[in-house]
């Protein structure tokens, strides 16, 4: 598996690469871009609410606005400012995740491409690019003896189901 891997990466590191980002999430995109324009939006709304607050300071100081409207409009726009605060630090957080995500299947990408003349395994090596090994029970399918073994590689996880090297 890290051999085929690993020349796939010599041969056409942009594809294993593009497959590596398809697979780990096809709506990763859509998603980034919804996330952007809603952070955009939140964004936009902040500083309109920064321009609201002033207005109802400047309001309130020259006593335009009674005291009891002032209480309220001023709790209700602090309300929605704070609300929107955390949501742009949600935002902001789960961006950064995806780009996260991008410089790990490159990190692995690099790590992968190394061993494309690997002759023989070792502790080190297995260690360096792998994260953990699952084996599954075995079973009989069509007469032979089946067993399942997940590869969870360092910075990607389990790609063997997501991407085809054909």
């Amino acid at each position: 598996d890290i051999h085929n891997y690993a020349r796939l990466a010599m041969k056409d590191e942009k594809r294993l690469f593009n497959a590596l980002c398809e697979s780990g999430d096809k709506q990763q995109a859509k998603l980034t871009k919804t996330m952007h324009n809603e952070l955009q939006q939140a964004e936009k709304r902040l500083i309109d609410l920064e321009i609201f607050l002033e207005r109802l300071f400047e309001e309130n100081v020259a006593r335009t606005l009674n005291a009891d409207n002032y209480t309220r409009m001023f709790g209700k726009y602090q309300e929605e400012q704070d609300s929107l605060k955390i949501k742009v630090g949600e935002i902001n957080e789960k961006l950064q995740s995806f780009d996260q995500s991008m410089e790990n299947t490159q990190k692995w990408v690099n790590l992968i491409r190394q061993h494309a003349d690997l002759k023989e395994l070792n502790a080190p090596l297995i260690n360096e690019l792998i994260e953990r090994i699952l084996i599954h029970e075995s079973e009989r399918i069509n007469g032979k003896r089946v067993q399942k073994i997940d590869i969870y590689y360092r910075f990607i996880g389990n790609i063997q189901s997501c991407i085809n090297l054909e």
